[in-house]
């Protein structure tokens, strides 16, 4: 996995130069429940604000089978089977999340006291920050 730094990462050389700078992360093997947890807040010297970026991810499939070194029998595809969102500032909000059933595979939108079924889409798309919860397809009866 090759990650670009930005500027504000930069390496400092003498003479006061910067110069631009890659990340790589390679992985061995994988667990059968992978928890991806994306970054929501920037902090900086100054400020402190919630990130909105718009976050595109796979409900089903996400291979990760090019940032693995070890020999892999079959490729790790994963299926996402929860996924949990905030809503709010800094100072407070609200938690949601969604879940899919195991047994016919339908997506619930959890929300306090209330239980909603909702279409696949409607899970990636509301989510700007999600708190995705991956599981291999061999494994499913974990969940």
């Amino acid at each position: 996995m090759l990650l670009r730094v930005p500027r504000s990462c930069c390496i400092r050389l003498p003479r006061l130069q910067y110069t631009q700078a890659d990340k790589k992360l390679d992985l061995w093997s994988l667990p059968e429940v992978l928890v991806v947890h994306l970054k929501r807040f920037s902090y900086t010297r100054w400020s402190r604000e919630k990130l909105d970026t718009q976050v595109v991810f796979p409900l089903q499939g996400l291979d990760l089978s090019r940032y693995v070194l070890a020999p892999q029998a079959q490729p790790p595809l994963y299926d996402c089977y929860a996924v949990s969102n905030h809503y709010g500032g800094l100072g407070g909000g609200h938690y949601t999340a969604f879940g899919r059933m195991p047994d016919d595979g339908r997506w619930y939108c959890f929300d306090d006291s209330r239980v909603e079924e909702v279409a696949p889409e409607g899970v990636r798309r509301t989510a700007l920050h999600p708190c995705a919860i991956y599981v291999l397809p061999c494994c499913a009866a974990l969940c």
